[in-house]
């Protein structure tokens, strides 16, 4: 009953990202805002919910694919610029590694040795 009630519970965190993804550019725009500052507002609101309750790697893309359809900018361009920073693929590069140091069980083995020490 609980693993269903956690499912049902994540379709809605989707629900209510995509909701506030897409929607937020429909509403007037209010002080200084323009119709574009909206729709780019409610993709970084819809992308901080996202990262908050759902997951960090997929909102992520289709945020970038909700900049690209909302008008801001070309998809190549936002992933061009998404991708160029040199700290990108570096911190990339580091979460393979980690991960490949994770699945070889290496942390478990220092771990216990440490818990092992008087």
């Amino acid at each position: 009953m609980a693993s269903a009630n956690k499912n049902v519970m994540y379709y809605v965190h989707i629900a209510i990202f995509l909701l506030i993804l897409f929607g937020i550019g429909f509403l007037p725009p209010f002080a200084q805002i323009t119709p574009m500052g909206m729709k780019v507002l409610g993709v970084f609101l819809g992308v901080i919910y996202g990262w908050c309750f759902i997951a960090l790697d997929w909102p992520s893309l289709v945020a970038l694919v909700a900049l690209a359809i909302v008008g801001y900018d070309s998809g190549t361009n936002l992933l061009m610029s998404g991708w160029s920073f040199s700290v990108i693929p570096q911190i990339v590069l580091c979460f393979i590694f980690a991960e490949a140091i994770s699945q070889t069980q290496l942390t478990d083995y220092i771990s216990n040795k440490l818990l092992q020490f008087k």
